[in-house]
């Protein structure tokens, strides 16, 4: 597994340095840098992933604050979300086409074109993948901070776009993520243990 580990490393290197050099000597096109940031980004989340997941299983933490969950498991935690909401958000960056705008003759605003119904689709399920994502890293894993990112990403969805079957799903969405982080704190105010005793 080391092994594969440098591999990896050295390929995301690879990739990282000719995207820096090669960017400004040849006219590349925004599609060629778009895959290529994909791949990069799938690299690195296979890394971040191997990482959070040795923390999690192997170096098990104790889940009071410490000084080795605030320094080393929590910025993984932080890490490993945003690189999985960097790796969707990338991925349709690279699939989608780029949104087109129209003048119209009679007024000087710009409006943009509204995405198709098989673009709105594919979004909605990406955010159903990074809802379903902050449900497991709070409920499998007891993952707050992970949970967090997501939903407040969810927020960020919510509040940039402008297509109203997106815009409200991904406030569904955050919603939900919210209720999901919040629900140990109801339990606790409640004097409720988070999980159900069995009948």
């Amino acid at each position: 597994m080391d092994l594969i580990l440098k591999i990896a490393n050295l390929i995301a290197f690879f990739f990282l340095l000719s995207v820096n050099v090669y960017s400004g000597l040849a006219p590349v096109k925004d599609d060629d840098l778009l895959f290529l940031s994909l791949i990069v980004i799938l690299i690195i989340a296979c890394q971040v992933t191997h990482i959070y997941h040795q923390l999690y299983y192997v170096h098990r933490y104790d889940k009071r604050l410490s000084w080795k969950y605030a320094f080393i498991h929590l910025p993984f935690t932080l890490y490993h979300a945003w690189i999985v909401v960097v790796a969707v958000l990338t991925t349709f960056a690279t699939i989608t086409p780029e949104k087109t705008y129209s003048t119209t003759d009679r007024s000087s605003t710009e409006t943009a074109n509204s995405p198709n119904i098989i673009v709105q689709l594919v979004v909605i399920l990406g955010l159903l993948f990074l809802e379903s994502t902050a449900v497991a890293y709070i409920e499998a894993r007891e993952d707050y901070a992970g949970g967090a990112v997501i939903a407040w990403t969810l927020y960020g969805v919510w509040y940039e776009q402008e297509d109203p079957v997106i815009h409200w799903s991904a406030l569904i969405l955050a919603i939900i993520a919210t209720i999901y982080l919040f629900k140990p704190l109801v339990a606790k105010i409640f004097g409720r243990d988070g999980k159900q005793e069995p009948v």
